[in-house]
């Protein structure tokens, strides 16, 4: 009996609800104060009615396609106007999406290889005002660089070149006396440039051994006290450290005969043909 009694008061409801606009208000009104009150009061009932209208919306964005693209226009509507308007929002929304776009890179390999061919595609194809600029400005860079690698050899080589030049100079200066200058130690001809003027004061010392002074009074006979003396720089050394020198005359050392064909050789030649060259260092 109850239970006729309540369905008979829900079909009574509900057929005034439908014709008496102030019920029809009034309970709205009542409704909606009964909800804002329990959601503000009771943490049970708030989470409960948030997890049945999400339930209500997932369910409906799944089966109702009208309803879906209307959803996806209005929040890609809503993104834009905020990524426009609101600058934090933008710069978090751009480090986002790369993020995710970085992740799903490494992730996905097919996505990858989708990625790499249209960005190669679109390098390929890409002929604008950009491109031609930046193409124009590598091609300049390029002729720049051969031209300057191309200075710089050429300064290399003249830098080469006057270094040989100034090499060749100075030996010609050195050869131009030719080997006219004898060591009165060892007697062997020489260059200027290898022979040092002989004083006797510069040799002889108080505490020099009679070896010694006997060899370099001997080197004095030898010459004219009218000429000029010289002495190679191997001897200079020799004597200044009390030794003498391995290829002295005083030692005494004997060569064989020289060859009648190269008897006449002058002392220029005779360096020519020497094993070693004096002037090579």
């Amino acid at each position: 009996m109850l239970i006729v009694k309540r369905c008979r008061q829900r079909i009574w409801s509900k057929i005034k609800y439908s014709q008496n606009i102030s019920f029809r208000e009034e309970k709205i009104q009542r409704s909606i104060t009964y909800f804002r009150n329990n959601c503000h009061n009771n943490d049970d009932f708030r989470m409960r009615e948030n997890k049945w209208i999400r339930n209500l919306i997932l369910l409906k964005y799944h089966n109702n396609i009208n309803y879906r693209l209307e959803n996806n226009t209005l929040a890609s509507r809503r993104t834009l106007n905020k990524y426009h308007n609101n600058l934090d929002f933008q710069n978090q929304y751009e480090e986002r999406e790369k993020t995710r776009v970085l992740q799903r890179y490494h992730s996905d390999h097919s996505l990858r290889l989708k990625m790499i061919q249209n960005a190669s595609y679109s390098y390929r194809n890409n002929n604008t005002l950009m491109k031609r600029n930046l193409k124009q400005l590598y091609n300049q860079r390029r002729r720049i660089l051969k031209k300057y690698s191309s200075i710089q050899s050429h300064m290399c080589t003249l830098k080469h070149r006057n270094l040989y030049l100034a090499s060749v100079e100075k030996f010609r200066k050195i050869i131009k006396e030719g080997p006219a200058y004898v060591c009165i130690s060892c007697g062997i001809a020489l260059f200027r440039h290898q022979v040092l003027p002989f004083i006797e004061e510069k040799y002889l010392k108080q505490n020099m051994s009679l070896e010694m002074t006997t060899y370099i009074q001997s080197c004095l006979k030898n010459t004219f006290s009218s000429e000029q003396r010289w002495i190679c720089k191997l001897c200079s050394d020799k004597i200044k450290k009390q030794r003498l020198s391995s290829r002295a005359l005083m030692n005494k050392l004997e060569v064989c005969e020289i060859p009648s064909e190269l008897k006449r050789l002058n002392n220029l030649e005779k360096h020519l043909i020497a094993l070693r060259l004096p002037f090579m260092s």
